[in-house]
């Protein structure tokens, strides 16, 4: 494994005339990023990048592009064009695609996941946007990093940027102009020791290459095995302790576990209990019902005898036929009628000359 490689810079609309080295404009490094036509001829097969993080490249710039023309400058004027307005980043991972093997993959996807965390605890909410390139020798994310616009309409560019936060910082204390480049370049390295502790230190990458340290090859090499240990070695202290915690945690929520299968246990005993219950009501009921149906069943035939008989008596009443005389005459009593009643109704009929129907009008009569 090499050394960690993080770099950050600031980006504006327009570069300035009197830049004196080679820069780009926020349009050309997101075109480059986006892997746009003519944008990047360095790259012998440009390939589109993969969106990790946040905002799509275009989307980015409108933003930039929007907040630079809203911001005003310390004196309240139009922000000038040249102006930062965005800061870019760019995290690569040492290993070139053509050489990695399937454990320099995860490491690589691990990586990444650690730096995008890095980006998010260090910058917020500004960490706008990160994409992935795979197209060129070693895989990289480039991110972009957007100032807030304060109350007063300035882009707060120090909130997003270490070492002009330090550098204006140490201005405002009264710095001349070689403190001020100290404090920024002090603060660059406090950034870049973050993220070796963060990342680098991990994944067995050196803070720094064998030229600055002045290191023989061998010497390199040797510190190169001892970072690869300690990353292997952290690994290992973070399996085990995210399975110490897994025990801690599962130490912890037994007895609450515990307590809540007892209660269900206890409920299900309720429900089992009640549940029985019930079922002894449900058959009680079914015996009494079979009971009443099989009462009324074999009541059937005394309530249609009874009907039967009250017809007789209907017709015979309304009509005087003999013929209902005579039924009745020999007809079983009704169930609903006392016997020594309907013997003597028998008698009655039985009597020659003795009339039902002209006894009831006589009734009336009277």
């Amino acid at each position: 494994m090499a050394y960690q490689f993080l770099h950050l810079d600031t980006v504006s609309r327009s570069v300035p005339k009197k830049a004196m080295s080679t820069r780009w404009s926020m349009r050309d490094i997101l075109a480059e990023a986006g892997r746009k036509p003519a944008a990047c001829p360095h790259v012998a097969t440009p390939q589109p990048p993969t969106l990790v993080m946040g905002l799509p490249l275009a989307e980015v710039e409108a933003l930039a592009t929007d907040n630079a023309d809203k911001a005003k400058d310390g004196a309240g004027r139009r922000l000038r064009k040249d102006a930062p307005v965005l800061v870019a980043g760019v995290a690569s991972f040492p290993v070139p695609l053509a050489n990695m093997t399937e454990q320099d993959r995860q490491r690589w996807r691990r990586w990444e996941a650690d730096t995008l965390g890095w980006l998010r605890q260090t910058f917020g909410h500004r960490v706008v946007s990160a994409v992935r390139h795979e197209d060129e020798r070693f895989p990289h994310l480039h991110f972009y990093l957007a100032p807030d616009l304060g109350a007063d309409g300035r882009l707060d560019v120090q909130a997003v940027h270490p070492g002009i936060d330090a550098r204006e910082r140490c201005r405002a204390d009264g710095g001349d102009r070689a403190a001020q480049n100290r404090a920024y370049c002090e603060a660059m390295r406090r950034m870049q020791d973050g993220f070796q502790r963060a990342v680098g230190a991990r994944h067995g990458l050196l803070r720094t290459g064998p030229k600055r340290r002045r290191l023989t090859r061998a010497a390199y090499r040797e510190v190169q095995r001892q970072a690869q240990e300690r990353a292997a070695m952290l690994e290992r202290i973070e399996m085990t302790v995210s399975e110490a915690e897994r025990l801690r945690v599962a130490a912890v929520e037994a007895p609450v576990l515990r307590a809540s299968v007892q209660a269900l246990q206890e409920q299900n005993a309720r429900l089992a209990t009640e549940l029985a219950d019930a079922k002894r009501v449900i058959t009680q009921k079914e015996h009494e019902t079979a009971r009443l149906l099989a009462k009324v069943r074999a009541s059937g035939p005394k309530i249609r005898h009874c009907a039967k008989v009250l017809t007789g008596v209907i017709r015979l009443v309304a009509t005087g036929d003999d013929e209902y005389r005579a039924w009745l005459a020999q007809a079983d009593c009704p169930a609903v009628v006392d016997e020594s009643d309907w013997t003597l109704l028998r008698s009655l009929l039985r009597r020659p000359g003795w009339s039902l129907r002209q006894r009831g009008l006589d009734d009336l009569q009277r």
